[in-house]
């Protein structure tokens, strides 16, 4: 697993977000923390579209694995195709979010690893859901590089409006972009997209992690968790309050 720490920061790989974790410190720098993080994959759902008015050609599937990733759980994803183009749309059920994203840039990272089919045209992007619509965004990352003896890291990133975000799923009625408004109900994921005709692809994902600036927590941590960084707290205010008397013993 890759470790990213951050002063004042609590990461935890449990299928959980982990959102506005900083801790407000005088004397610490401020850290963005407004992170989805899904190392575990407990809740999530795969569904198949086409692509821009092209048709679903084949059927996508995704299914938790809870051993041989990097380290622990993954996501396993398959696009049969049949014709043109498959997009898997892969979903985060136990997260939404509510804030107002409009105007805010993300980043979207996730370890891969490949395991058949492979071709120059396999692509990874940001998936979002509101209601029964789900939203693909158009910059994506292609993944052809990946092997299947290891496990290889990739990013991608974009913003939250209306540029660059087709309907891949839903009612035509419905807007056909999405809305990053105060109130609307959001959902994250990714989706796979394949292009060379009539083949299948597999692979394997983890480590999924999306950072924004203004997502919020709507999942509660398991109590280890919340102990864990409760002492982590107390340690570092314990610090700075020992520094402090001693500045404070020096001026005199």
């Amino acid at each position: 697993m890759q470790t990213r720490s951050n002063v004042g920061t609590f990461n935890f790989r449990n299928s959980m977000a982990i959102l506005g974790g900083c801790i407000a410190l005088a004397s610490l720098p401020v850290v963005s923390c407004s992170q989805v993080i899904d190392g575990t994959f407990d809740n999530w759902t795969t569904t198949s579209s086409g692509w821009l008015g092209y048709g679903t050609s084949g059927v996508a599937s995704g299914t938790q694995v809870t051993s041989g990733g990097n380290p622990g759980e993954y996501y396993a994803v398959s696009n049969v195709q049949t014709g043109f183009m498959i997009v898997g749309q892969n979903i985060k059920q136990d997260y939404t979010n509510t804030n107002a994203l409009n105007g805010d840039s993300w980043t979207l990272s996730f370890d891969a690893q490949a395991v058949s089919g492979f071709a120059p045209y396999i692509n990874v992007g940001l998936a979002v859901q509101q209601g029964s619509s789900i939203f693909a965004y158009q910059n994506a990352v292609a993944i052809s590089g990946a092997t299947a003896s290891g496990w290889t890291h990739y990013s991608t990133s974009g913003s939250f409006g209306t540029n660059g975000w087709y309907q891949m799923e839903g009612n035509p009625a419905n807007p056909t972009t999405p809305s990053f408004s105060s109130g609307v109900t959001t959902k994250f994921g990714f989706y796979t997209q394949s292009q060379t005709f009539a083949s299948t692809f597999k692979a394997n994902i983890d480590n999924y992690l999306l950072t924004s600036t203004h997502l919020n927590n709507s999942s509660v941590p398991e109590p280890g968790a919340i102990a864990a960084g409760a002492a982590g707290a107390l340690s570092i205010g314990g610090m700075l309050i020992a520094r402090r008397r001693r500045r404070t013993i020096i001026n005199r």
